[in-house]
């Protein structure tokens, strides 16, 4: 039987105030904020620009969920998500987003400490 783990993530800055969680020029630029840790265990956060094709909630939560998952992009940063995790798809219900995730998120390694911190980069 397959498994599937699903992370219920309540995103409210980012449903309740896109326009404050993002800035979106008006070529349509966005500026995504996410989140990596540096070697002394801190969580970074590094800012990406983004084409935005149109505007949905659905949409942003995807890109920014792409460029997490593809990890950083400095040497000196790093994810605790698996390498390989696929986002499969979202829902978006009121202000909850429900994100599915391919079976390779499972490959964490174990243990509560890898969970906090794959859970504080979402």
């Amino acid at each position: 039987m397959k498994k599937t783990l699903i992370f219920l993530v309540l995103l409210l800055v980012l449903l309740s105030s896109t326009s404050e969680a993002l800035a979106i020029s008006e070529d349509n630029i966005a500026e995504l904020k996410i989140y990596f840790y540096d070697q002394e265990d801190y969580l970074i956060e590094v800012s990406y620009l983004i084409k935005m094709d149109g505007f949905s909630k659905v949409g942003i939560v995807k890109k920014a969920i792409k460029k997490l998952l593809e990890g950083p992009e400095r040497d000196d940063l790093f994810s605790f998500i698996p390498k390989g995790t696929k986002l499969n798809y979202v829902i978006l219900l009121g202000e909850t987003i429900i994100l599915d995730f391919s079976k390779e998120l499972q490959d964490y390694g174990g243990g509560s400490f890898n969970v906090l911190h794959i859970r504080e980069q979402f």
